[in-house]
């Protein structure tokens, strides 16, 4: 199940690229009506919502019907108010949601492959990115590690502030978790360099 979930989210952000261009398109160069802007809304977000249940399913083990996710989900509260932003649709966006200001990188478009205290490459990435226990408040659920180096700035300590610059929130040894997800966009990436190389190389 977990392979055809990963080639599933493959799938929706190979279709992601070609969405943002669209987007960018759109607000750019069309003048559009507050009606046409709002179905390119709900557009977006109906797919947006079916790429973020698939990855909280695949990554956090959530075990949750699709329609109750979407109506729970601080992360689709947050996605869907940067999309009314950028459509114009609303004049600014609020900051208000269930985790206080909490919602995390599952929904950034972007992940990072380097960790900021190696400089290198992720090989054991882990994060708090999928917690979802609330056990622990201010837990930082926006950045990602590079296990051995935050064992190591951890030392003795259960718990300490996040090691990167600016971040207040905290590290808890405890319910640190393995990123798979950032794992398989290396991967992913790896095998996307590989097939093109091949594809060259047929060529020549």
């Amino acid at each position: 199940m977990d392979d055809i979930l990963r080639d599933y989210l493959n799938i929706l952000n190979e279709i992601s690229i070609k969405y943002e261009s669209l987007l960018e398109r759109y607000k750019l160069d069309e003048n559009l009506s507050v009606a046409e802007r709002r179905k390119l809304y709900d557009l977006f977000v109906g797919f947006e919502e079916m790429k973020l249940w698939g990855k909280c399913v695949l990554y956090a083990d959530i075990d949750q019907p699709y329609e109750n996710f979407v109506k729970s989900s601080s992360e689709m509260k947050y996605l869907k108010e940067m999309l009314m932003t950028r459509l114009e649709l609303a004049t600014e966006v609020s900051n208000k949601n269930n985790e206080n200001d909490q919602v995390s990188v599952i929904s950034r478009k972007v992940l990072p492959k380097i960790c900021f205290l190696t400089r290198e490459t992720f090989k054991d990435p882990v994060s708090h990115r999928y917690d979802a226990s609330g056990k622990v408040e201010n837990l930082c659920k926006h950045h990602i590690y590079e296990r051995e180096a935050l064992l190591k700035y951890l030392g003795a300590e259960k718990k300490k502030v996040c090691p990167i610059a600016g971040c207040s929130s905290l590290v808890v040894k405890a319910y640190l978790k393995k990123d798979q997800e950032v794992l398989d966009l290396i991967q992913s990436n790896t095998e996307i360099k590989k097939d093109s190389h091949n594809g060259i190389r047929l060529l020549d």
